[in-house]
């Protein structure tokens, strides 16, 4: 897996204060931690941790200079840079009602970080809650902390194999048609999860998912 150098970061995270839910998570285990200094940036991390084709973040990547209307030099830094396996964006992470108070104050900064990114070969995008409080982030908070979870292997292969001569099959249906093979569901469920989790067996992660959701085979190498 291609990784950013795990650097400090060029504007320091503060400390968590009344305005701040700071903190830090990891994009894959063993990998550097990448911080957060707000709820939505948290979010916006858990996120990119779901998203196989993300393969790198790092958190306040570079310092941006432009000149300014009265002639000064200004500085911005935006909150992270994310390799993926289709190229590389800037984000700065913002919370809608933010942008619109403060857009005259931001404009400026948030057009020369996009100047900045496509001079250097990347996107620049702003993120909001829009895209980020969805229904996929659901799905990423049950799921992210599954994905170190051991999976049974056996049940892991039966799962596999019903998938491939039934499927696609529902949630429900997988784990009712492997508890009348005589596996417990707290065992099924325990299996099932990771999988999902880790790609062996996938769904639509952008609804939440529920009994219903359609499961597919993703993934038989393991």
């Amino acid at each position: 897996m291609s990784t950013l150098p795990p650097k400090m970061p060029v504007r320091q995270i503060p400390l968590s204060r009344r305005s701040h839910v700071t903190g830090a998570q990891p994009l894959a285990a063993g990998m550097h931690m990448i911080g957060h200094e707000s709820a939505l940036e948290r979010d916006f991390v858990l996120l990119q941790r779901l998203d196989p084709a993300v393969l790198a973040i790092e958190e306040q990547p570079v310092r941006i200079s432009w000149a300014a209307s009265d002639g000064r030099i200004r500085y911005y830094t935006p909150d992270y840079r994310v390799v993926r396996r289709d190229g590389t964006e800037l984000v700065e992470v913002k919370y809608r009602q933010d942008l619109r108070a403060n857009w005259s104050q931001y404009r400026d900064r948030l057009i020369a970080a996009r100047d900045w990114a496509r001079l250097h070969g990347m996107s620049f995008r702003i993120a909001t809650e829009r895209g980020i409080r969805t229904a996929r982030l659901l799905n990423a908070k049950r799921l992210v902390p599954r994905m170190r979870d051991p999976i049974d292997r056996e049940l892991q292969q039966d799962c596999i194999e019903l998938l491939d001569r039934g499927g696609p099959l529902t949630f429900r249906q997988v784990v009712e048609a492997l508890t009348v093979r005589g596996r417990p569901e707290g065992d099924v469920l325990a299996a099932l999860w990771p999988m999902i989790a880790r790609r062996f067996v996938t769904c639509d992660l952008d609804v939440p998912i529920s009994g219903g959701a359609l499961l597919f085979v993703q993934c038989r190498n393991f």
